[in-house]
């Protein structure tokens, strides 16, 4: 184990709502007291970092892209740079911590993560969610949008 990388924490926002046409969800980063955040971290001896969010929310008009198919280019824009953005926290010798926005999150982060570690066996991963989002093609016509890439982090 890497205690160095640990110790080392960056914390990035995912500050999306494109992928559950829910754009409050943009807003979870930007309330997290970033300060208080960090203090805390350092008092339990940890150093950390704050990226701040990745500016997701700005991909779009939400007033004109009412449904998942229309905002399905997005939602890939802003994994690319959510795994692009976890990756380099790897290769950096941090240990990234993803705060967000909706559960397409998951996507980015995982893939970002076993990009830099080049990992293609078993993989362990801590994941805190409201839900854990494993749905399959069987099982996702529910839920709020429905369908084909709703709620399937996990399979994807």
């Amino acid at each position: 184990m890497n205690t160095k990388l640990h110790n080392n924490i960056e914390i990035i926002g995912y500050d999306c709502g494109w992928g559950c046409a829910d754009y409050g969800c943009e807003d979870g980063p930007d309330a997290v007291s970033a300060d208080r955040l960090l203090a805390a971290l350092s008092t339990s001896g940890l150093s950390a970092t704050w990226q701040g969010s990745l500016g997701l929310r700005a991909l779009g008009d939400h007033a004109r892209l009412k449904d998942k198919q229309s905002t399905l280019p997005l939602v890939t824009n802003a994994l690319t740079r959510l795994s692009s953005a976890t990756a380099a926290s790897i290769k950096a010798g941090k240990l990234p911590i993803v705060l967000g926005g909706d559960h397409s999150c998951a996507i980015g982060t995982w893939s970002g993560i076993t990009s830099a570690l080049q990992s293609s066996g078993k993989f362990g991963l801590i994941w805190i969610d409201a839900h854990m989002d494993c749905h399959t093609d069987q099982t996702a016509h529910e839920g709020k949008w429905g369908g084909w890439w709703h709620g399937q982090p996990v399979p994807a």
